[in-house]
């Protein structure tokens, strides 16, 4: 029901957009952001993101275990007051 409710409201704003920009503007502006959106979809689905983040004033004991298969341990980056979390996976053939 939500979501029928959202739908209605986007096509709505986008009817409305067209009416007072011009429609040829409006087919401009939709095509550079699905281009955009599928660009980002692209990126993220490259690029390494990491599994957890933990920001934390002052010293702070966390212990953590990776649960994808074939890895073993996690890599720590630190930036600024954060940590990141990648985990480590091992090589095919690998011990």
């Amino acid at each position: 029901m939500l979501l029928r409710v959202l739908l209605l409201i986007a096509g709505s704003a986008w009817i409305w957009i067209g009416i007072a920009w011009g429609w040829g503007r409006l087919l401009l502006t939709s095509l550079t952001f699905l281009v955009v959106a599928y660009g980002g979809l692209v990126v993220l689905a490259v690029v390494d993101l990491p599994t957890a983040l933990l920001c934390e004033r002052g010293r702070t004991e966390v212990e953590v275990s990776p649960n994808i298969q074939g890895s073993y341990r996690f890599e720590e980056y630190r930036v600024g007051p954060c940590v990141l979390y990648n985990p480590e996976s091992t090589l095919p053939g690998g011990d």
